[in-house]
């Protein structure tokens, strides 16, 4: 996802909603593998560093464990070059 000047706030930086829409993507996909039908049941989000407009920006999502009814999963969303 490359940030566009309509997805940066007044600070100026990328607002948060998409970033965790980004995150939250890449967690659905990783769900829902296997032929798997799941959703999620908590999707806590940590904000470590601002991106900014220009940046492209990338998401993995990969399962730490899982259960019969139940999956750990984590995401790591990482900035690429700007353009």
């Amino acid at each position: 996802m490359r940030v566009r000047p309509d997805m940066v706030d007044g600070h100026p930086i990328c607002h948060g909603a998409y970033l965790f829409t980004l995150a939250d993507s890449a967690f659905a996909y990783a769900c829902n593998n296997d032929n798997r039908s799941t959703v999620a049941s908590a999707r806590p989000i940590d904000f470590l560093s601002p991106a900014r407009e220009g940046e492209l920006l990338a998401a993995e999502d990969s399962e730490v464990g899982s259960s019969t009814n139940t999956a750990d999963l984590i995401a790591d969303a990482v900035e690429g070059n700007p353009q």
